[in-house]
C-alpha cells in the first residue's frame, strides 16, 4: 500500500471535484436549452452549446467515477480534458462563473499533476 503525504486522499478529493463540476455543467447545459425560445436566430448556437456542455459534463462524470481505478489512459484523458477546459476559458467572456469554473479546473489539474503516482497503478 502506498503512503501519502496528503491530509485528504487526492484521489477522493479529485473524484468529488469531477462529480461536482459535472453536476454544475449538467445544470448549465440544461439551462442553455431553456433559452431556445428567447431568440429564434440563436437556436442552432444554443443547441450546439448545450450539447457541448452536456458532453463535457459526461466526460467529467466518467472521470469522477473511474479516476480511482489506476488506469493510465483514464488519467491522461482526464488531464487532457481539464487542460482543454482551462484553455477554452481564455476564449470566453470571463465572468464570475467562468472564473470559478477555471479555478476548479486549475485545482483539479494541479492535484492530478502533483499526485500523479496516486492515480496510476505501477
Amino acid at each position: 500500500m502506498r503512503t501519502s503525504n496528503f491530509i485528504v486522499s487526492p484521489i477522493l478529493f479529485v473524484r468529488y471535484l469531477f462529480i461536482i463540476t459535472s453536476a454544475v455543467l449538467i445544470f448549465f447545459g440544461l439551462m442553455t436549452f431553456t433559452r431556445l425560445n428567447a431568440n429564434s436566430e440563436l437556436v442552432t448556437m444554443c443547441i450546439a452549446y448545450g450539447v457541448l456542455i452536456l458532453g463535457d459534463a459526461l466526460a467529467m462524470l466518467i472521470f469522477g467515477l473511474f479516476i480511482n481505478r489506476g488506469q493510465r489512459h483514464i488519467y491522461w484523458l482526464a488531464v487532457m480534458v481539464v487542460v482543454l477546459n482551462t484553455i477554452i476559458m481564455i476564449f470566453d467572456q470571463v465572468g464570475v462563473i467562468d472564473f470559478f469554473f477555471s479555478l476548479i479546473n486549475a485545482m483539479i489539474l494541479l492535484i492530478l499533476l502533483t499526485a500523479h503516482k496516486e492515480f496510476i497503478v505501477q
